[in-house]
């Protein structure tokens, strides 16, 4: 028997991440992924509840080192999507890209869109693994007492 792998990857939709995002625009900060404890990102996708038109779409997943700066932005941090041709994008599609990304506590992921569809949406989301770390070892944690 085959195993499978990656099975305890873990959905990584932030609270304001529960609506779709318009694929029919170029627009940046549409969707923010804050970062709580250390991950790697094994997989980034997009959920189709209306198929995109005429034109595929590019996503980017952007990394913030700060919240809401875009000081330091690692533009495609975690990773660009190319969609397929919309013609192979129907509604409940999943679009993804398998990554492999180290992401800390404090980073944010900014989606945006950098080439638009002429209609279309979609709910980005990431697939992730927690990475095992000591608190105590990251800059960006501090204990409180």
């Amino acid at each position: 028997m085959a195993g499978y792998g990656d099975e305890s990857l873990q959905g990584g939709i932030a609270p304001d991440a529960l609506t779709t995002v318009l694929l029919s625009g170029v627009t940046d900060n549409l969707r923010l992924f804050r970062i709580l404890r250390p991950i790697t990102v094994k997989r980034i996708g997009v959920l189709i509840p209306v198929a995109p038109t005429v034109t595929a779409p590019v996503v980017d997943f952007d990394r913030r080192i700060t919240p809401g700066s875009d000081t330091g932005r690692v533009d495609q941090g975690v990773g660009r999507m190319t969609f397929p041709a919309v013609a192979d994008t129907p509604i409940g599609e999943v679009v993804y890209k398998n990554v492999s990304v180290d992401l800390n506590p404090g980073d944010e992921v900014s989606v945006q869109v950098v080439t638009a569809a002429t209609a279309g949406a979609g709910l980005p989301f990431m697939e992730y693994i927690n990475r095992q770390e000591e608190p105590a070892n990251l800059t960006d944690m501090s204990k409180a007492t």
